[in-house]
């Protein structure tokens, strides 16, 4: 018995009411206003939008807070599912033409996306939508998904495999090797900082000492107010090192002597500063500390740290002012490959 009231009752017209403003000017036109929010709704099959709230399924209220400004709030009240929702609706930045479109649209996705929760949720028994209205709602819903597939079956367990030895750590190579990576260099007392390819080599000399070999190439640039500075070092270094470590670590300790040439070039960005550039002899004294790690029989990572201090710079200045240079105490750092031919 209830099935068939139902049906009936969702063969009636769907009607929703409307209440206006009682401002005198209302910021939209209200003809237009009225015809567009019908078509808008009668798409999604409601037949009739009339301005009173008796037998209708839901009531839509414009109301304005100030009338001075031409801000609205949209109140719904849904007598399908018993719930008032609303929206805020600022008509001050769209042009006078299209508020009456701006403000329909915005009437008619509020009920819809009300109504569409109804027709998600209820069965079509359970609500007094029309036929048209809950079909054309329905066809807005998203496919359902699919259903998941059934869980594969557990994999079998493996039977576990014997115990074997760890292999055997690569044994460093006695012989000499080349080397080849990444150097910088810092120079904190002038300001100088440079970075470059480095490449060498290293024999070994007696029981736990060896022989260091490295050639380079620096490069950087130093900032003035002035203008830039550009810094170019090409050197070579020679260094002795007591080695210590296993067949996978390795740690060198030793002095180094390094000597090569270096340039300074100034090129000046301010009005009526003058460039120039300088190329002279450097040569430094450190030490330095080398830690290396045997990846292959013949190739093995390794990094060095150095300390030390120029006998021989050079510094460029700029009003007086120093503005880099090599020249005092230098920190060093660099990371390469070694390759035992």
């Amino acid at each position: 018995m209830a099935l068939v009231t139902n049906a009936a009752a969702s063969d009636r017209p769907t009607a929703v009411g409307l209440a206006l403003p009682g401002c005198p000017a209302l910021p939209f036109e209200r003809a237009s206003f009225l015809e567009l929010l019908a078509i808008e709704l009668r798409a999604d099959g409601v037949e009739q939008v009339k301005e009173e709230s008796a037998s209708t399924i839901a009531l839509l209220r414009v109301e304005q807070p100030d009338c001075a400004q031409p801000r609205l709030q949209l109140v719904l009240e849904d007598r399908t599912t018993g719930k008032t929702v609303g929206r805020s609706v600022e008509l001050g930045s769209i042009e006078g033409s299209a508020r009456a479109r701006f403000l329909a649209l915005s009437g008619a996705e509020l009920l819809r996306a009300s109504w569409m929760e109804l027709v998600a949720l209820r069965p079509a028994a359970e609500d007094p939508l029309t036929r048209a209205v809950r079909a054309r709602l329905q066809a807005m819903l998203p496919p359902a998904p699919a259903p998941a597939a059934p869980a594969p079956a557990p994999a079998p367990t493996p039977a576990p495999l014997p115990e074997r030895a760890p292999p055997e750590q690569p044994a460093p190579s006695r012989e000499g090797a080349w080397w080849v990576g990444v150097s910088s260099r810092s120079y904190p007392a002038t300001q100088g900082a440079m970075i470059g390819g480095s490449l060498g080599g290293q024999v070994p000399w007696r029981e736990a000492l060896r022989w260091r070999f490295e050639a380079r190439g620096l490069t950087g640039e130093a900032f003035d107010p002035l203008g830039t500075v550009r810094l170019r070092q090409l050197s070579g270094l020679v260094a002795l090192q007591v080695e210590l470590g296993t067949s996978a670590l390795r740690l060198g300790v030793g002095p180094q002597v390094e000597v090569g040439l270096a340039q300074l070039r100034g090129e000046p960005t301010a009005p009526g500063a003058r460039g120039a550039s300088e190329t002279r002899p450097v040569a430094m004294l450190g030490a330095a500390t080398t830690l290396g790690g045997q990846l292959t029989r013949r190739l093995a990572a390794q990094s060095h740290l150095e300390l030390g201090h120029t006998l021989a710079g050079l510094t460029a200045a700029a009003d007086g002012r120093r503005v880099a240079g090599l020249r005092g105490v230098f920190l060093g750092l660099g990371v390469g490959l070694t390759w035992s031919p």
